[in-house]
């Protein structure tokens, strides 16, 4: 105990005080006094102690709040000059709120057996009774992560750049313009040298920049194939322009809500920690000793909002990878066609390593529920909560908590160059040309067949016809 003056009083007189310095100055040294936190890790490595895992500065590749709220009470515990004694919890223990366990996190602060956590925590309206919070340390994000799919164009790729009333003119000027070609070289005399399937294909050829290279002697069609070359050109020229256009432009991301979410042919996993399960339609059931007894403690859902009751029922439940690690989760979502949610503080370090520009520009984000404050909360009625609240205040004015939070809170990684985002042409874009394809070829072979027969039907009956005129001896 440590007793300091502060002024003197007498009888028949006022108090005299002597002291200049606030009450923070003169309290911020406890003088080396153990204080006892509580502190709960999640999926800790199992290969190392607790003190080296805490101690380390790794880059997050799991939960790392546990860390994160370590390293601010080691400041503290060097600003106000007191010994940290850690107490490891297994879990934060929600379904402890308002009982008498003292089962983790929740369990301890509520029951006065630590003085502090060092595990954040948020402030929920079911939990002001049972703790004080002192400083907004940071916000816990927990998105649903991404990779926007393709929305299939309602018709072909290839024939979309025009209107079907477009394509329609086009194939009637060509028509017109190959039965001028054909009059005019019919005027010219010049149809036995030049079929009329030839004059058809190469009309074809000059809409696709081809060269016409019969000779014509009349001016009415070097006028057609001059018309029908400037044609082309301009119907090319919009043509490709709109296919060069349309690949370079990002496609547009229709999928921003929940509900949108919910419609959509994503499939739907959530990181398997005991937040997203009690926050869900999750029942789950915790056992704990007391005494010579076993008490089973259930939870059940807390969630309210239908449109998140309905994508755990619809999207989660069905699915045989529901639940999965952050690991898991995140290779889900570079495969693409799955949806994840995370917390993203070390999930984005995933994504960091693992995806390239163009998934990363491709990564959507939807927020089923709003970004929640963590806060270093101290037991009801504590006399530390406004001593760690101006601490924790100077310690973030002076960078020293953005560090930390830098350092085991990751953000996303962001989209660089635009150009990278470019929408590659899939094979049901031009399924049609396939098919278009395959039908000239078996047409040929078709009409390969009709040649053959007629061919043979035509030798045979000029053999026999031949053989009625000048009989002779076959052997």
């Amino acid at each position: 105990m440590r007793i300091a003056s502060v002024g003197t009083w007498s009888i028949g007189s006022r108090i005299d005080w002597v002291t200049g310095v606030n009450s923070y100055q003169s309290r911020r040294n406890l003088m080396g006094l153990p204080l006892w936190s509580i502190i709960s890790t999640l999926e800790a490595p199992r290969n190392v102690t607790l003190g080296e895992y805490l101690e380390s500065l790794d880059p997050p590749v799991r939960y790392s709040s546990d860390r994160f709220g370590y390293q601010i009470s080691k400041l503290l515990s060097r600003q106000l000059n007191f010994r940290l004694k850690i107490i490891h919890a297994k879990g934060w223990s929600l379904n402890a709120i308002g009982t008498n366990s003292s089962s983790g996190v929740i369990g301890q602060i509520q029951q006065n057996l630590v003085d502090f956590s060092s595990t954040p925590l948020v402030l929920d309206t079911n939990r002001v009774n049972s703790f004080e919070q002192t400083v907004p340390l940071t916000a816990i994000k927990f998105l649903t992560y991404f990779r926007h799919p393709r929305k299939h164009r309602s018709g072909n790729m290839i024939l979309q750049p025009f209107h079907g009333l477009v394509w329609t003119s086009v194939i009637i000027i060509l028509l017109v313009s190959a039965i001028t070609l054909m009059v005019a070289l019919c005027v010219q005399r010049r149809v036995e040298a030049v079929t009329n399937f030839q004059i058809s294909l190469a009309v074809l050829g000059l809409l696709c920049q081809q060269g016409y290279s019969e000779n014509t002697s009349i001016v009415s069609s070097r006028i057609v194939i001059i018309t029908a070359i400037l044609f082309s050109l301009i119907i090319y020229q919009f043509y490709t322009t709109t296919i060069i256009s349309s690949l370079l432009v990002p496609p547009p991301k229709y999928i921003r809500t929940a509900e949108q979410l919910l419609a959509s042919d994503l499939k739907y996993s959530i990181e398997d920690i005991y937040y997203n399960r009690h926050y869900f339609n999750v029942s789950f059931c915790t056992c704990l000793h007391f005494r010579f007894d076993l008490i089973c403690l259930h939870s059940f859902q807390t969630t309210k909002k239908t449109t998140d009751i309905q994508l755990y029922r619809q999207k989660v439940l069905p699915n045989k990878l529901g639940f999965v690690n952050a690991t898991t989760g995140i290779a889900l979502v570079k495969q693409g066609g799955y949806a994840f949610l995370c917390d993203t503080s070390y999930g984005n370090a995933f994504i960091a390593d693992t995806f390239d520009q163009r998934e990363i520009c491709e990564l959507q984000e939807i927020a089923l529920f709003s970004f929640r404050w963590v806060h270093l909360v101290v037991p009801k009625g504590s006399p530390l909560r406004e001593l760690f609240r101006v601490t924790l205040r100077h310690l973030q004015e002076t960078g020293l908590s953005e560090y930390y939070r830098k350092k085991f809170l990751l953000e996303r990684p962001r989209c660089v160059g635009k150009n990278l985002a470019y929408t590659p042409i899939g094979s049901a874009d031009i399924v049609g040309f396939y098919w278009l394809m395959v039908a000239g070829i078996m047409i040929s072979f078709t009409v390969l067949l009709v040649e053959l027969i007629e061919f043979r039907l035509r030798e045979h009956l000029e053999r026999k016809l031949q053989t009625g005129r000048y009989p002779v001896w076959l052997n």
